[in-house]
């Protein structure tokens, strides 16, 4: 039975807002109304029905989020990772130059928002203009598949969860 919640982002720019992601590629933005929420199925094309691996909600701006897909259930290998500034009304693809393989962790500089990091079946890769381009993201880290990213608000470091290989922790005030 699809519909399962794969992944929950609460916004750090207003903790009223929360984006919650399905296993059958719906993405939800739910507003508490101090009783309730009020959840609005923010999925449109072009969102994929794919597998959500994670909905980043923007560190500053409660309106903007980013999702990303893996189709490997589906047998597509392609990366899918999209980005809004509207609540979810509409999503552009920011997967660019990325390969083709899935996307299974996502995060983002809190302190430099157009920051981005994520994990795929083939390492992970950043980029520094919110998505335009790609780069991977460390000659030192192998070629292993990466299921979670976080970054330490303060000591600064991004640390990378992988399959089998360990974890990896970068200084981001070095590398970038």
């Amino acid at each position: 039975v699809l519909g399962t919640i794969t992944t929950i982002g609460i916004s750090p720019a207003n903790p009223s807002v929360v984006w919650i992601g399905t296993d059958d590629g719906r993405v939800w933005r739910g507003v508490w109304g101090g009783a309730s929420f009020t959840w609005t199925n923010v999925t449109a094309a072009p969102l994929p029905p794919r597998w959500v691996t994670r909905v980043v909600p923007h560190p500053t701006d409660p309106l903007a989020a980013w999702v990303t897909f893996s189709g490997l259930k589906w047998r597509d290998s392609e990366s899918h990772v999209f980005a809004t500034t509207n609540s979810g009304a509409s999503w552009t693809d920011i997967s660019s130059n990325l390969p083709a393989v899935p996307i299974n962790a996502m995060t983002v500089d809190p302190a430099h928002p157009q920051i981005l990091f994520v994990g795929t079946d083939l390492g992970a890769y950043f980029s520094n203009n919110a998505g335009g381009t790609w780069q991977y993201l460390s000659p030192e880290l192998p070629l292993v598949t990466v299921y979670d990213l976080a970054i330490h608000p303060t000591a600064r470091y991004l640390a990378i969860g992988s399959y089998g290989r360990s974890m990896y922790t970068l200084d981001l005030d070095v590398a970038l």
